[in-house]
């Protein structure tokens, strides 16, 4: 049973890992565009993916959790564990940092930019943020990956 959902986390991991990773590439984009398409893209996507991506890294932290609990080998267990810390800590800058950022902006008019924009544009701060979340994602692919590759 561990072992199946093993390759099951690491490879929902590894679809999220990916997932993160175009999506820095997509915020880094749309630190070069004018507000109005940077507000109308940024709303399209969070009406694609606010919803499910949320339930997908709780999920995976969840069964994080669990391998880290069942796993019985060392040192694939305390892998587990870390793996577990790195997804709450993707958890917590999603709920503390991005997601605030993205009601945001979802709320912002698409034509008429805030005069005080240059001020207030939250693209850097969400792009760090993103980059911190996808960083600890990444870690608990590579940690899943090394407990999965241990000898049985």
């Amino acid at each position: 049973m561990i072992a199946v959902m093993s390759v099951l986390t690491l490879a929902a991991l590894g679809l999220a890992a990916g997932l993160m990773l175009a999506t820095a590439l997509r915020g880094s984009y749309q630190l070069t565009l004018p507000y109005a398409a940077y507000v109308e893209e940024k709303q399209a996507l969070l009406r694609r993916s606010a919803s499910w991506m949320p339930v997908v890294m709780h999920l995976l932290a969840a069964a994080e959790a669990v391998l880290a609990v069942a796993e019985r080998r060392q040192p694939a267990g305390t892998l587990y564990v870390v793996g577990a810390a790195a997804l709450v800590a993707v958890l917590l800058v999603s709920h503390f940092r991005n997601s605030p950022i993205n009601r945001w902006v979802a709320t912002l008019p698409v034509h008429t930019a805030p005069l005080d924009w240059k001020e207030i544009d939250p693209r850097r701060s969400w792009t760090r943020w993103h980059l911190a979340r996808t960083a600890a994602t990444l870690l608990a692919l590579a940690v899943n990956a090394a407990a999965l590759a241990l000898p049985t």
